[in-house]
C-alpha cells in the first residue's frame, strides 16, 4: 500500500450536509481499500475564482479537507472516476506526499 494525500474542495454546505457529503467520499474510499490516516478540516475559504461544481452550480467559496490515506495503487484511477461525478465535490487532487516535509511515525 502506498501512502497519498487528497485535497478536496466541498460545495458551501451546511453543517449536516457537509458530514453526509465526506461521509459519503470516506465510505467510497474505504470500499475501495484505502485505509484513512486522518481527516484534516481546513474550514472554509474563499476560492481563488468562481468555479463549477459537478452538478452545473457556480460557487465562491469552499470547505477544504485534507486526507492522509493508504491505499493501493490501482485504485487511484477508480477514485479518481469516482469523485468527478460526486455532486458535493468542486474539486480534489490525489498526490503522493513530500518525503522530506510528512512527518513519519513509528
Amino acid at each position: 500500500m502506498t501512502r497519498y494525500e487528497m485535497l478536496m474542495i466541498f460545495k458551501p454546505l451546511a453543517r449536516e450536509g457537509l458530514r453526509k457529503a465526506l461521509r459519503g467520499v470516506c465510505t467510497m474510499l474505504m470500499d475501495n481499500g484505502a485505509i484513512l490516516r486522518s481527516i484534516d478540516n481546513l474550514g472554509c475559504r474563499s476560492l481563488p475564482y468562481k468555479m463549477r461544481a459537478p452538478d452545473r452550480e457556480y460557487v465562491n467559496t469552499g470547505n477544504y479537507f485534507c486526507l492522509d490515506m493508504e491505499l493501493p495503487p490501482q485504485k487511484v484511477d477508480s477514485i479518481n472516476r469516482e469523485l468527478s461525478i460526486t455532486d458535493d465535490v468542486v474539486r480534489y487532487t490525489v498526490s503522493k506526499p513530500n518525503r522530506y516535509t510528512t512527518p513519519t511515525t513509528k
